[in-house]
């Protein structure tokens, strides 16, 4: 079963991000597919060389992220990109100190409406946006993404 919480460290921060509700998850997936897929055809992607050498096989996060970063350049609209953003703030929690213990401080609350310094930290939204991404597609896509869910080809028999 996969880990239920991360802690990662933004900008000299601690946070801890969460999974997505698997309707949501499922939901967001499918529009990034849709995105990359719909800014492929409309002209060739950037070659992953200048990013990857050859010899090297990306990681399931690099996999994500290049998914990701397609979908966002090149086909993602506004008010999508702003749903996707809202779902993965929320997933957010700033590690805060109590006592002797850190404890997560959500970034959202529960209308939606972001902490003062999520609304003047466009590139601390960006990291948490990308990493709670990471955090939940990781898996997926490293397990074949959606050939996995399509389940083995059938074989040819001409």
């Amino acid at each position: 079963m996969n880990e239920k919480t991360k802690i990662v460290e933004v900008n000299g921060a601690s946070y801890q991000l969460r999974r997505f509700a698997p309707d949501v998850g499922s939901f967001i997936v499918m529009q990034i597919i849709g995105a990359g897929l719909k800014g492929v055809s409309e002209g060739p992607a950037p070659s992953a060389d200048s990013v990857t050498p050859k010899a090297e096989q990306p990681s399931g996060e690099d996999l994500v992220r290049a998914v990701v970063f397609s979908a966002f350049l090149r086909g993602l609209d506004f008010d999508m990109h702003r749903f996707v953003q809202t779902k993965c703030l929320a997933l957010c929690s700033r590690m805060e100190p109590q006592g002797d213990q850190l404890v997560p401080m959500p970034l959202m609350t529960a209308l939606g409406v972001a902490i003062p310094e999520l609304r003047e930290d466009m590139e601390l939204v960006m990291k948490l946006e990308i990493a709670v991404l990471v955090f939940n597609f990781t898996d997926f896509f490293a397990g074949g993404g959606l050939n996995a869910l399509a389940g083995a080809r059938p074989t040819s028999t001409a």
